[in-house]
């Protein structure tokens, strides 16, 4: 499976708790996050993901205090606040949310099911009694954000230290990759949600971006990495 696939939020969020856990943050800090529509023949509407889908039957993110962590958002894993997060990534004129619910599953839950599934399929086998569905108008509001709050526009959020923790690893493999120019033959490691699949990337450096490296692989397909899956010391010049 490619990393941070189109259509695969319910492993690429396991991929990043994983690397949420070397950056220092615990397990406790981290729950899993499923939004999807109360009705289930139902959709739901992106509007900030990487790829411009038209609609999800649900989508998975990571949640770790007042912060959601999304490979899948156009920012590539940032953390954002929650309610900067809704706003962007499916509209502020939605706010109510009376058809959207929210599933928090603790750490320990979700990656319980998930190691015992081994697919996508893994997400309907979830017990609901773990995190029964709340409205998001509701889960927002539990989460101490007051009504005037959701509505307003925050850009800045007031506790910079998670952000501080992945901006660090971003920033170093960031500069790893200045050290090659465009065009030259690399390969690198990065984090995989299980030993059974591809962590190996080779081919050339196509561009580098502020959250992802774009690589050409050898069957000249573009594939984009986040930075934030990079095994630093695996990022090595093929001669």
């Amino acid at each position: 499976m490619p990393f941070c696939e189109a259509g695969y939020c319910s492993t690429n969020v396991v991929l990043l708790a994983n690397e949420l856990l070397k950056q220092g943050i615990t397990k406790e800090e981290i729950r899993f996050i499923l939004i999807r529509p109360q009705n289930r023949n139902d959709n739901v509407y992106p509007l900030a993901d990487i790829s411009n889908t038209e609609s999800w039957s649900f989508h998975a993110v990571l949640q770790v205090g007042k912060f959601i962590f999304d490979l899948d958002h156009r920012n590539y894993g940032t953390p954002i606040r929650i309610d900067q997060y809704i706003q962007e990534m499916f509209g502020r004129n939605n706010l109510d949310f009376k058809t959207i619910d929210i599933m928090a599953f603790p750490f320990e839950k979700y990656m319980e099911t998930f190691s015992q599934h081994k697919s996508l399929a893994y997400v309907y086998n979830l017990n609901l009694d773990t995190a029964p569905p709340i409205p998001l108008a509701k889960y927002l509001v539990d989460q101490g954000f007051k009504p005037t709050e959701i509505q307003s526009d925050v850009r800045e959020p007031k506790d910079h230290s998670l952000i501080s923790r992945t901006e660090y690893g971003i920033s170093i493999n960031h500069d790893k990759f200045t050290d090659f120019k465009n065009g030259q033959a690399i390969k690198f490691n990065i984090l995989t949600p299980s030993k059974s699949e591809e962590n190996s990337i080779s081919g050339t450096l196509e561009s580098l971006h502020s959250r992802f490296v774009r690589i050409k692989k050898q069957n000249g397909t573009l594939v984009d990495v986040p930075l934030i899956i990079v095994y630093t010391d695996s990022i090595k010049r093929i001669n």
